[in-house]
């Protein structure tokens, strides 16, 4: 048969347990959030105006904007380099997202507006 002693102890070390494993869970919920928090934030694109646009980025958005407008920028990093989103309007209207290396390499075209007439399709039979 168990002492009071005995008894209290368990009681104690079931508290103690419990306890601590609320506050690793607590931790646990703490660290994952800080590390969304801090990741979002490196990610995040700051405004660029135009004008100070490195040339290699304002050469390459030249050469594949077509008739559109450099309406705005935005640069954000990745890795070592940093990468600008440019936007391209036609008449009026968002048409393209460029996205140019500092270097002036392009990373990526997307197509916001219509898609382009670029030419008679295949040939229907």
């Amino acid at each position: 048969m168990r002492t009071g002693e005995e008894a209290e102890e368990d009681a104690s070390l079931r508290t103690s347990t419990s306890r601590s494993s609320v506050e690793r869970s607590c931790m646990r919920r703490a660290v994952l959030w800080l590390s969304v928090v801090l990741v979002a934030g490196r990610v995040q694109a700051d405004e660029v105006p135009i004008g100070s646009l490195p040339q290699p980025v304002v050469e390459t958005a030249n050469q594949n904007k077509g008739s559109g407008t450099i309406q705005r920028a935005e640069s954000y990093p990745w890795g070592k380099v940093i990468i600008y989103k440019i936007e391209i309007d036609l008449d009026g209207k968002p048409d393209l997202e460029l996205q140019i290396a500092d270097n002036g390499k392009l990373i990526r075209v997307d197509q916001l507006g219509e898609p382009r007439d670029e030419g008679p399709g295949p040939a229907e039979e």
